[in-house]
């Protein structure tokens, strides 16, 4: 299993976010919008090779995206609420992401 981490006072509706590994390493850095139906994140290596697109499907408290590598869609994320951890569901690849998301 791999822990990544990303402070959430620099994950903002737009803008650039850093993602860190348990070294505090940055290791990916996230570009874009959400917020919006059509936004879209785009998920680069630090060295800048595009490794993934998410584009916001809907709104709400909920909001949902879909996954695109290589411009084919992979999967979709979706948030959901548990009784002691919020979690994410990503369809298709069938992972499970759990955490604390505070």
């Amino acid at each position: 299993m791999r822990t990544l981490y990303v402070r959430k006072d620099s994950l903002s509706a737009k803008g650039a976010t850093v993602v860190r590994d348990e070294d505090h390493r940055s290791i990916y850095l996230l570009i874009g919008r959400w917020g919006r139906r059509p936004d879209t994140l785009s998920l680069y290596q630090i060295s800048g090779t595009l490794m993934a697109e998410l584009r916001q499907t809907n709104l709400g408290l909920l909001p949902q995206f879909d996954i695109y590598y290589q411009n084919q869609k992979v999967g979709r994320i979706a948030k959901r609420f548990g009784f002691f951890n919020e979690f994410i569901y990503i369809s298709n690849l069938r992972w499970i992401v759990v955490g604390n998301f505070f």
